[in-house]
């Protein structure tokens, strides 16, 4: 084992700290030195910070050891999935409670003394996350969306997160990287994570803490600056992640009955997933080729039921029309459309004069 694991363990035993921060990162090292930045102005002490690097060439390490901070471990590894490191700084936690951020985000100075504090109160929370606070790439603040929230904990028991949060849209859903945990509710992951689930995984971390009897939480306050880029792959291709897990999520005894239980599931989660493609490509981050590949993700058995047939046709036609998306979508907002759709609308007018 490395030097630097043993290192790490026998302090935070020693110092009976009670959480840890881990930091995975990959061939971004002056993000990296932001986000260690923001992890040594917490007001919150003790605790360790250990970067576990994704096998980068570049400078990463040199960045890290520049702190010369005793409490900064870093170890570098050859990621074998997508949540591989991920599962690695479970397996090496020693604390009761420990957080795995991203290398291009940062922390609010009162992160950990808030989130840790909020945590250890509740026994029954298993997973706790937080509001974001987004950011551009050089890690200005930028103007926030976010809908009104309650002034508690935002609680999610059983299948509450699946179907109410994601599938519904009825309560905001979890930020992943802005997650604290229960070290002794989930171990070293295993029963957590599944390759299969893909890049949008972290959702069924979720719904397997509610599935095996945790609570997951949201405490509603802003301590989580989340950047905002182009390297990101919920950014470019978020909704084909969502697709990757739903069709997942679908082959699972335990899940599949959920997700048929609602008539309308499908068709709502295609709609919004809709939605948010025609976004990203009328702004130019994705294109025609998005639409095709959501499209291609929906099941077979999904798209030959009429309740999901008209959500499933509109993807159809935005990514196999031989338009340009823009052109098609101008087009969907004509008036023409608009009568040719309801051709009766169109004498309306003149059957009320002639009435009259």
């Amino acid at each position: 084992m490395d030097n630097s694991i043993n290192e790490y363990r026998e302090k935070a035993q020693r110092e009976s700290h009670p959480v840890t921060l881990f930091i995975t990162t990959h061939k971004r090292p002056t993000y990296l030195e932001s986000a260690i930045l923001s992890a040594l102005r917490q007001t919150f002490s003790p605790f360790c910070i250990f970067v576990i690097d994704n096998d980068s060439c570049d400078n990463t390490k040199s960045v890290v050891e520049a702190f010369g901070q005793p409490d900064i471990f870093y170890v570098s590894r050859r990621s074998t999935s997508e949540f591989s490191n991920f599962q690695f700084a479970f397996s090496i936690c020693v604390t009761p409670f420990l957080v795995v951020m991203h290398d291009d985000d940062a922390l609010a100075p009162n992160y950990l003394e808030r989130m840790l504090g909020t945590i250890s109160a509740r026994n029954d929370i298993a997973v706790l996350t937080c509001l974001l606070k987004p950011m551009n790439a050089l890690g200005s603040i930028l103007a926030d969306s976010t809908g009104e929230m309650p002034d508690d904990l935002v609680l999610f028991r059983g299948d509450s997160c699946l179907k109410e949060a994601y599938l519904e849209g009825k309560k905001p859903f979890h930020v992943f990287p802005s997650a604290i945990y229960r070290h002794s509710f989930y171990g070293d992951m295993r029963d957590f994570v599944n390759p299969m689930a893909g890049a949008a995984g972290d959702c069924f971390i979720w719904f397997q803490s509610g599935q095996k009897g945790g609570t997951t939480a949201i405490l509603p306050q802003k301590l989580y600056y989340y950047r905002l880029h182009s390297g990101q792959d919920s950014n470019v291709r978020g909704e084909t992640m969502d697709f990757i897990l739903m069709n997942f999520l679908s082959e699972l005894p335990s899940y599949e009955s959920i997700l048929s239980s609602s008539r309308s599931c499908w068709a709502r989660f295609i709609s919004r997933s809709f939605e948010l493609t025609l976004s990203h490509c009328l702004s130019g981050i994705s294109n025609k080729r998005t639409f095709r590949a959501n499209y291609s993700l929906i099941p077979k058995r999904v798209k030959r039921n009429k309740a999901n047939k008209r959500a499933c046709l509109k993807y159809w036609f935005y990514g196999y029309f031989p338009l340009p998306v823009s052109w098609i979508y101008h087009l969907g907002q004509s008036p023409l459309l608009f009568y040719f759709r309801h051709p009766k609308r169109l004498f309306e007018g003149s059957y009320k004069q002639s009435s009259a």
